[in-house]
């Protein structure tokens, strides 16, 4: 397990921007990839029998808020690739537009983190790009983008209640 991260330490508004309709961080970011966001992992316990294998994150980029001691307030985004992983091929997901309603932190000094993981091996890497972050009053987004969640007999649940959902571009 290894990861590279990013963070900028702010001080959000105070709640006058509750007011003015909240407080929203956006930005783009494109995933590139030669693994898969979740998959069957190697248990470990006994080489080359898959009853001890189980289902977990493999490479993923997340966006972590975190309190100014650096504590998880909330995970924002944990997205990936989630297709068929075919062996050396590289998945270019293309530019991606995300925001996210700050409003909830307003007065609050916080850190906000951007992280992508290379779980399970050292053979599939995965590295993102990240740019235009923004912080602005809810009332100026010029995007507005629907993440959908994927709720029914699937391995993902929304955000706070398990696994979240993959963004969809």
């Amino acid at each position: 397990n290894a990861y590279a991260s990013f963070y900028q330490a702010i001080q959000l508004p105070s709640v006058e921007c509750k007011r003015n309709q909240g407080l929203t961080l956006s930005f783009w970011y494109r995933i590139q990839t030669y693994d898969r966001a979740w998959g069957l992992v190697q248990g470990g316990q006994t080489p080359n029998d898959p009853s001890d294998d189980v289902w977990d994150w493999l490479d993923t980029f997340e966006v972590h808020i975190l309190d100014r001691d650096g504590r998880e307030l909330a995970e924002v985004l944990r997205d990936g690739y989630f297709g068929k992983h075919q062996p050396n091929t590289l998945y270019d997901l293309g530019w991606r537009y995300y925001n996210v309603d700050l409003t909830s932190w307003a007065g609050r000094q916080v850190r906000i983190e951007f992280k992508v993981w290379n779980r399970a091996d050292k053979w599939y890497p995965t590295w993102v790009y990240v740019d235009d972050i923004k912080l602005l009053p809810a009332a100026s987004r010029n995007h507005n983008i629907s993440i959908p969640l994927v709720l029914n007999k699937s391995r993902f649940g929304a955000v706070g209640m398990g696994a979240p959902a993959p963004a969809q571009g």
